[in-house]
């Protein structure tokens, strides 16, 4: 993780592991304490990095069509699963935070 954060930036090293922790829990409180362990010393300030925390794992995992986080939402109301791509807002906030990131990196 910190090649990668090397490479793009911490945010994109964060996002990335949120993604497959994620993929992999099927739970957003999983996702968020795996994302956690295994980015935990990318970033010194810990408020940051709770930030980025809250910006990634919190939001990706409800896109997870299998996640617990957006199939029992789903269900509960009977939409199908593609109303998922209606979410705007989750895609959204990790992808202009990542955009906001690079561009500080880069200057």
């Amino acid at each position: 993780m910190r090649r990668l954060s090397n490479r793009i930036t911490a945010f994109g090293s964060v996002l990335t592991a949120s993604v497959f922790a994620s993929a992999i829990a099927c739970n957003q409180t999983l996702a968020i304490m795996l994302t956690h362990q295994v980015c935990d010393d990318l970033i010194e300030d810990k408020n940051t990095f709770a930030s980025y925390l809250e910006d990634t794992a919190v939001v990706v995992a409800p896109l997870m069509p299998w996640s617990i986080a957006v199939s029992i939402p789903l269900a509960s109301i009977g939409a199908p699963a593609t109303a998922l791509l209606s979410a705007f807002f989750l895609y959204l906030i990790p992808l202009w935070d990542l955009l906001v990131n690079i561009v500080r990196h880069r200057t």
